[in-house]
């Protein structure tokens, strides 16, 4: 038996790619994982110090940049055989890779 503990999606694309939904499957159960929409920009000052920009109302603005993203996450879960699907909508994007680490628990017993 296998105990998923992180996993990733790369891919590359050229816009944010809306509703993107990573499940994560087992022959035990199934877990959803948040696909980051592109890499976040950190603007940072000569001293270190993280800039945030303002809009007009006050709230903070996101720079995201797309090309190849990495979104990584912790998982937790338990099974045989792990597998994925994913779902989303436009703009078309290329999957480069699905990245699974895992943990060996115990052997399969036989009957």
């Amino acid at each position: 038996m296998k105990a998923l503990t992180k996993s990733g999606f790369e891919y590359i694309a050229s816009a944010a790619i809306p509703n993107t939904v990573l499940t994560l499957e087992s022959d035990l159960g199934s877990e959803v994982i948040p696909v980051s929409g592109g890499n976040v920009l950190t603007f940072v000052n000569s001293v270190g110090a993280t800039l945030q920009f303002l809009n007009g109302i006050g709230a903070t603005l996101t720079f995201l940049t797309q090309g190849l993203v990495l979104s990584l996450q912790k998982a937790s879960l338990f099974g045989h055989y792990i597998g994925a699907t994913l779902t989303w909508n436009d703009p078309p994007f290329r999957i480069q890779a699905l990245h699974f680490e895992y943990a060996m628990t115990r052997e399969w017993s036989k009957p």
